[in-house]
């Protein structure tokens, strides 16, 4: 561990705060598929903007979680098949959304129960950092749907909160599945709905 921790403490130098996946994918010695295979998994944590050059901002602690954990657990960040390496994430992301955008009743009252168990461990009232982390959009995301009706939002002591409620609705919506470039997080949340209710597009 004393080489890792050597790397880590050389990262932390060059990036205190957050990297983009191009530093990423350099400083963790792994390729460009795989660094975005982690990203898009959300087996590191990220924030995507949804731009074309410069998509994923990825904090220094989360890279470091990452790097110490691969050292223990390597099985775990190997890519696997499935959604990721088979298709581009175009195509992923335009699977994805014309499978939900055909869902029947069921299966979205199905989907509300999924997020809401997902969310579970959440209060009631969300933050901005909150709904980017989980959904892996810009900080400018939850304040653009409040703006445009999406969702409900409160400013309590100069912040927006969230209702958990509101969110869900929204996410459970088909304005929610036409998002043209979906979160790392909130594609990730519908694969595994789609997976594991064995709904095919």
């Amino acid at each position: 561990m004393e080489n890792i921790e050597e790397t880590i403490v050389s990262i932390q130098r060059a990036y205190p705060k957050c990297m983009s996946k191009e530093q990423f994918y350099k400083v963790a010695h792994i390729s460009k598929a795989t660094a975005l295979y982690l990203l898009k998994s959300g087996l590191v944590r990220s924030i995507d903007s949804g731009k074309k050059s410069r998509r994923y901002t990825i904090k220094t602690k989360d890279v470091v979680k990452y790097l110490r954990d691969r050292e223990i657990n390597p099985q775990k960040y190997l890519v696997k098949d499935g959604w990721y390496s088979t298709r581009s994430l175009k195509t992923q992301d335009e699977a994805i959304r014309r499978t939900m955008l055909n869902i029947n009743e069921s299966q979205r009252r199905k989907l509300y129960v999924f997020i809401k168990k997902e969310l579970s461990e959440y209060d009631d009232l969300l933050t901005t950092n909150q709904i980017c982390e989980l959904l892996g959009y810009s900080s400018s995301t939850p304040a653009n749907w409040l703006a445009t009706g999406k969702i409900k939002g409160f400013l309590i002591a100069g912040r927006y909160k969230f209702p958990k409620s509101s969110l869900i609705e929204f996410l459970i919506s088909d304005e929610s599945f036409r998002i043209s470039r979906m979160g790392t997080g909130h594609q990730l949340l519908l694969f595994r709905f789609i997976k594991a209710n064995k709904i095919k597009n």
